[in-house]
């Protein structure tokens, strides 16, 4: 997932340099913004199918979302972007997108000519990182969203942009944002409103697995949803009772693990963040230094450590 953050990161720096960019901004123009900006997502998407890209103002609101042009004027409210207005710093990890799916995403402040205009996000749905975790530790996974932390139509358009269908009212509380396997368990409603931690049996097909969930929480550590963990036990249903305890500690640990991970990785980009604008302050100071040392009436010389001769400054 690092890897991740340091891609989008990276694909950030371009997009916040490019002057085509600073020009259709500063004149508001969302045409023309869109249109330079769909270069950049081009090259997104070679990297990963699925994945959004943001302006927005510095009040938050939407001004252009490249990824859905006509969804806009909607204001955020989600860690990564709230951290990176606090902090002025580039701010990441994984939360619930607009659309309700679960986004790992990178939002950096946008600086023109020094002067914070407006904010930058790229993001990439986290199936692949899902995909990793269930095939690593033999489980499925699927990723139960709490309603209240979704808009209706902004999920419903989403679901409409990819295809699949608007099964909103399929569960009381929550809707399904991810899920490792092609089908619901039956018994998955039951396992839903469940207490948190209790181990359910249910059924893919014709096959039997032990399910359990536990409490999702997304980058600021809020909880907005449930991660459901089910292991297949078809073949094992003779030594049920033998396996039950190491079932339900094998299920109650990964889970709380998984979502450390996902809170570390947001602190780890945190660190990064402040190491990043720290190497820039000492970048700018750098460059200020040999601008005086150019235009000084005076002469310099400049020596390493060892007083060897490197360069004049006349």
């Amino acid at each position: 997932m690092r890897l991740d953050i340091d891609a989008l990161a990276g694909m950030l720096h371009f997009v916040e340099i490019d002057e085509e960019l600073h020009e259709a901004w500063l004149a508001r123009n969302r045409e023309r913004l869109l249109a330079r900006a769909a270069t950049h997502f081009k090259n997104l998407r070679e990297y990963v199918s699925s994945a959004s890209f943001h302006f927005i103002d510095t009040d938050q609101v939407v001004f252009l979302r490249v990824h859905h042009p006509d969804l806009f004027g909607d204001r955020i409210n989600q860690p990564t972007l709230n951290g990176a207005v606090e902090s002025q710093q580039q701010m990441g990890g994984v939360e619930i997108g607009e659309m309700g799916d679960l986004v790992l995403r990178v939002v950096r402040p946008w600086r023109i000519d020094t002067k914070v205009v407006g904010y930058l996000e790229l993001g990439r749905t986290i199936d692949h990182i899902a995909a990793a975790f269930s095939d690593d530790l033999d489980i499925e996974l699927l990723f139960a969203l709490d309603k209240s932390k979704i808009s209706q139509s902004l999920w419903e358009a989403g679901r409409a942009a990819s295809g699949l269908p608007k099964d909103w009212d399929r569960f009381p509380r929550h809707v399904i944002s991810g899920n490792t396997l092609d089908a619901y368990p039956d018994g998955l409603e039951a396992l839903l409103s469940s207490a948190i931690d209790a181990l359910v049996d249910v059924t893919y097909g014709s096959a039997a697995y032990q399910a359990a969930a536990v409490p999702l929480r997304d980058a600021g550590g809020e909880v907005i949803g449930k991660i459901v963990m089910s292991r297949d036990v078809t073949a094992e249903d003779s030594l049920a009772g033998v396996l039950l305890p190491g079932m339900v500690i094998a299920l109650l640990i990964i889970g709380p693990l998984f979502c450390a991970y996902l809170l570390y990785l947001a602190r780890v980009n945190r660190k990064l963040s402040v190491t990043r604008a720290a190497i820039v302050g000492l970048l700018d100071r750098e460059e200020s230094l040999r601008e005086f040392l150019k235009t000084s009436p005076y002469g310099f010389q400049h020596l390493d450590s060892e007083l060897n001769y490197i360069d004049t400054y006349a």
